[in-house]
């Protein structure tokens, strides 16, 4: 006995319905796409998907000797060229390396570095170049940091970031909270809070 053949998709969904669905779904499915069709259709396709802007990091990035590194743009109070450290007597340690005048303001300065327990050389990354400040913290408890180099504000979507490996540093590991990939390489996230809190117990 011949067994009837498997009945197609469409049929199956024109025998479900009435005669009078059935001929608008079968119009449907016959009717030609016209060039304009085609394109719109095409352009679709080739649209990369819009990520939600809620789903962007800014990042300022910054380089300490063969170390980049990130904190989020919000929590970045000031950048600017960096200015001479006075050391505060009996106070001033391998961490908190003293006060400093920006605009007007002095500022507990600390070696960010140090903190981290990084192999940096010390004075400018290059001949002639002037390093950086990066001043962090909250309205009230405010610190700069001096930086080799400042890369700029980079705009990262949020899936991009990743869980940095156990073979990071110890101490730098400890402060991190992501790796970052951009266009000019991968940046470690610093975590501000625990940056800051740092600091501090090297104040005690």
């Amino acid at each position: 006995m011949n067994l009837p053949e498997e009945a197609a998709p469409a049929d199956n969904l024109l025998r479900d319905n009435d005669p009078a669905e059935g001929a608008a779904i079968q119009r449907l499915l016959d009717k030609p796409l016209s060039i304009g069709d085609l394109r719109e259709h095409t352009r679709r396709v080739a649209t990369p998907l819009q990520i939600a802007e809620k789903d962007l990091v800014r990042l300022l990035v910054f380089q300490m000797g063969e170390e980049l590194m990130a904190w989020k743009a919000f929590e970045v109070h000031q950048v600017t060229r960096a200015t001479r450290v006075h050391r505060i007597p009996h106070r001033s340690n391998t961490i908190i390396r003293g006060l400093c005048n920006l605009d007007g303001t002095l500022m507990l300065c600390a070696d960010l570095a140090r903190l981290l327990e990084l192999s940096v050389n010390n004075g400018p990354s290059k001949e002639n170049e002037q390093p950086w400040m990066i001043v962090l913290g909250d309205e009230k408890n405010r610190w700069a940091v001096e930086v080799d180099s400042v890369k700029g504000v980079v705009t990262v979507p949020q899936h991009a970031f990743r869980r940095p490996p156990i073979t990071v540093n110890a101490s730098l590991a400890c402060y991190t909270t992501n790796l970052v990939p951009f266009d000019q390489g991968t940046a470690a996230l610093l975590d501000m809070q625990r940056v800051v809190s740092g600091f501090q117990a090297a104040l005690r």
